[in-house]
């Protein structure tokens, strides 16, 4: 297999983009847009003079030839293989070259092939056709190739190949009316010029080169689709794919020029489509002319050819098989044309690979001999976004916050109109630091199409409802044949949205039943809490809808976000002892008071908590703090500052005093006073004074109430008290009726009842006595007491 040196280069500098794809839409070629002058040699970007020189013979007004395109396309220069010091191509005025190649074909006349890289070999044989399926009509899948081995005929045999693909700013001459022209310059040279030269070139969309595979008796060829999957019947050849058919004769001074498109709806010859008539299966004639020499060029016809009249010096080394010296080119041996795509409303084509070939007559059905495959001014697309007012480190506010816009840079080469629809989409929540990987909710699609080579498109906005990290990215979907598509999957076009910081206040209060003064043991401590600026939970209901990119991502553009919740938590700090911070002293007193967590449903305020202090808290300094600790883990809203202790804002402490009171409780001992007398004699006997409740003198006495006395010559009369002034010397009540000495409650208020029983071993016993006293309720400053005996 021989080693081809060929050199390609497609840059930015031309305009847009991609295919107009002639097929497709052929009825749109059928009618041609002829001005007063059409012809390609005459627009002041290219020269076609019949020689590969630049500026010779001289022709100012045009600055490139075939020397700057080699130089440009392989580096070479100043070397036997270079390709003159001219320097590259030129930007003017009037146009500039989107796309160069040159290519050799390492045949006999180039014993030692040169390849770009020094360290590269080659086996000195040139590839061509093999087979009878090796046929323009045929898809390239039928095609085959081997090396060399002889039989190919020296006129046939090609040496080098090169094309050049011009965008015509200046409407002049053929260019008049279209401001965008794309103008399509090829040629080749040859072993021999002995007879007649048939030649074509092929301008294919898809990238296509010499395959591994087998076909037939030969090896065939591959390309790849850069829109692969979408249509099977365009992995090979694509609809519009170009071929141009020369054909010179009669040294070089009559000129035939076919162009026919691929168009697979051709089935067979003389089938009308789009108002073309079809040569053959898959190939429909577009435009031909029998007079198409560029010496001069014909007015109305949109191509033309032309060959060296006389013995040439090629600006790269060249050896012919009549082993001219000087690298010159016999009679004939060279060709170059030109091609107004524009003109035939073409410019929209997008190529990807030339082949030049060369074929055993002018026909379509003619077997192909030699060829020469080279990449060519691919159509490429990229999509570059950036993002225009995210809501990089911006909190999800309420709930609901903007993505902000996003702006995507459009770039299409290769073509000079094309269409396509551009969608921008936006993912998250997602893990920090990843991408889309290319799924998310498509917020915008936007129908695209221009005639420039850059151009820029901003998104819409999408409603956020979550916290967390999204990203941005930009998919173009082409819609021009030979445009693929392209995608941006938004490494730099991410941002976080940060969850809210709610604000709680707090209000502590008093009851004050009694005066101005908050007081122990009386009045009720209060607390209330209010809570703003929460956020609502993310929603569900968004997301990725049918027919989008999957992966649901359904907070986004969600509606259905629920209210915060959660719950505020009060606790309640005490006085403070000796040295610590009035009201935090945390060991003495720390009180959760009753009901002191309470469910939270957004803003709003919440409470009151109460508490009542017991005597036993003391007085002093009571403080309350409130804290809300967020919606839960990576929800919208984060934990509230909580309130402090000691407090610092004046709302959160109470004192609580102390309060001095009088009151009375009346108490009553009841006592009884017993005389026992004789009317003669002493007294010997046995006195018993028992107290009863009620008023019988009957029943249970009353505990410690009964009083026992032994009178031995006793003198009249004898006189018993059941209350004696010192306390040492018994009988000593210790039943007291209201309250007790100490503070206690006593007895009850009521009736009570003294009996009195006396026997005397001598005397005549006297009938009991059973004396009545009533003791009444009364009211004094909130005390009961007794309202005193009634008895004696």
């Amino acid at each position: 297999m021989r080693r081809r040196i060929h050199g390609f280069i497609g840059w930015g500098r031309r305009r847009p983009l991609l295919t107009i794809a002639l097929a497709g839409s052929v009825a749109a070629l059928g009618v041609f847009m002829i001005t007063s002058a059409l012809a390609v040699n005459d627009l002041g970007v290219f020269q076609l003079d019949g020689n590969a020189k630049q500026n010779e013979p001289s022709n100012p007004a045009a600055l490139d030839d075939w020397d700057n395109v080699c130089h440009q396309a392989t580096g070479y220069e100043g070397t036997a293989f270079g390709c003159g010091t001219v320097g590259n191509t030129s930007k003017s005025a009037a146009g500039e070259a989107t796309a160069v190649e040159w290519s050799n074909d390492c045949n006999f006349s180039e014993k030692t092939c040169k390849p770009k890289d020094p360290t590269g070999t080659s086996d000195n044989a040139a590839s061509i056709f093999q087979g009878g399926g090796s046929k323009d009509g045929s898809n390239i899948n039928e095609w085959a190739w081997k090396d060399e081995v002889g039989g190919l005929p020296d006129k046939d045999n090609l040496v080098h190949s090169y094309a050049a693909t011009y965008r015509v700013t200046n409407e002049e001459g053929s260019c008049k009316g279209f401001t965008k022209c794309k103008v399509l310059y090829f040629g080749l040279d040859r072993f021999d010029n002995s007879g007649d030269a048939q030649t074509g070139f092929w301008f294919l969309q898809n990238p296509c080169k010499e395959g591994t595979n087998k076909v037939g008796g030969g090896t065939g060829f591959e390309c790849s689709d850069p829109t692969p999957g979408t249509n099977p019947s365009d992995d090979f050849h694509r609809t519009g794919d170009l071929l141009v058919v020369s054909d010179f004769s009669v040294g070089g001074t009559t000129a035939t020029i076919n162009v026919y498109e691929w168009n697979p709806a051709c089935t067979k010859a003389g089938q009308v489509v789009g108002g073309h008539t079809c040569e053959e299966a898959n190939l429909l004639f577009l435009k031909g002319s029998g007079n198409a020499l560029c010496r001069p060029a014909v007015k109305g016809e949109p191509f033309c050819g032309i060959t060296n009249t006389s013995t040439i010096t090629m600006p790269w080394s060249f050896k012919d098989k009549s082993n001219t010296p000087n690298n010159q080119a016999l009679t004939g041996e060279f060709y170059e044309a030109g091609i107004n795509l524009s003109s035939l409303g073409l410019g929209g084509e997008c190529f990807a690979t030339v082949q030049s070939e060369t074929r055993s007559s002018t026909s379509t059905t003619a077997q192909l001999k030699d060829f020469i495959i080279a990449p060519f001014g691919k159509c490429e697309s990229k999509v570059k976004t950036t993002a225009a007012g995210s809501t990089e480190n911006k909190n999800i506010e309420g709930g609901t916050v903007s993505s902000g816009k996003d702006t995507a840079e459009l770039t299409v080469t290769g073509a000079e109109e094309w269409k396509g629809k551009l969608n921008f989409y936006l993912c998250g929540p997602i893990a920090a630091g990843s991408t889309c990987d290319n799924t998310g909710v498509k917020v915008t699609s936007t129908a695209v199409s221009s005639t420039e080579n850059k151009t820029s498109y901003e998104s819409g906005t999408a409603s956020l409802t979550s916290v967390g990290h999204y990203c941005w990215f930009g998919e173009f979907v082409s819609e021009t044949s030979g445009v693929p598509n392209a995608s941006d999957n938004g490494a730099a076009e991410c941002f976080d949205v940060a969850p809210v910081t709610p604000i709680l206040t707090t209000a502590a209060s008093c009851t004050k039943l009694n005066g101005t003064s908050c007081v122990l043991g009386i009045d009720t401590l209060k607390d209330t809490a209010k809570l703003e600026k929460t956020a609502n939970k993310p929603g569900t209901n968004g997301g990725s809808k049918p027919g989008m990119t999957e992966n649901k991502y359904e907070s986004i553009n969600a509606t259905n976000g629920a209210k915060a919740d959660n719950k505020i938590t009060w606790v309640l700090y005490g006085p403070g002892g000796t040295g610590a911070k009035p009201g935090c002293e945390l060991s003495k007193t720390l009180k959760t008071p009753p009901g002191s967590t309470e469910t939270v449903n957004g803003d709003g305020t919440y409470g009151p908590v109460e508490y009542k202090p017991a005597v036993t808290d003391g007085v002093g300094t009571y403080t309350f703090v409130a804290s809300y600790p967020g919606d839960g883990t990576g929800s919208n809203t984060s934990a509230a500052t909580p309130t402090t202790c000691p407090d610092t804002t004046g709302t959160e402490t109470i004192t609580v005093t102390g309060k001095a009171t009088i009151s009375s409780k009346q108490r009553w001992l009841p006592n009884d006073r017993v005389v026992v007398e004789s009317n003669g004699g002493a007294l010997n006997g046995e006195l018993e004074v028992t107290l009863y409740p009620g008023t019988e003198c009957m029943g249970t006495a009353v505990p410690g109430q009964a009083y026992k006395t032994t009178l031995t010559s006793a003198s009249s009369p004898f006189v018993f008290q059941t209350t004696n002034t010192d306390p040492a010397t018994p009988p000593n009540t210790t039943f007291y009726v209201g309250t007790n000495p100490d503070g206690t409650a006593g007895g009850a208020a009521g009736a009570y009842s003294w009996k009195v029983h006396y026997k005397d071993s001598n005397l005549e016993n006297p009938t009991d006595e059973c004396e009545t006293s009533t003791v009444s309720p009364i009211t004094d400053k909130g005390a009961t007491g007794p309202t005193g005996p009634t008895g004696p």
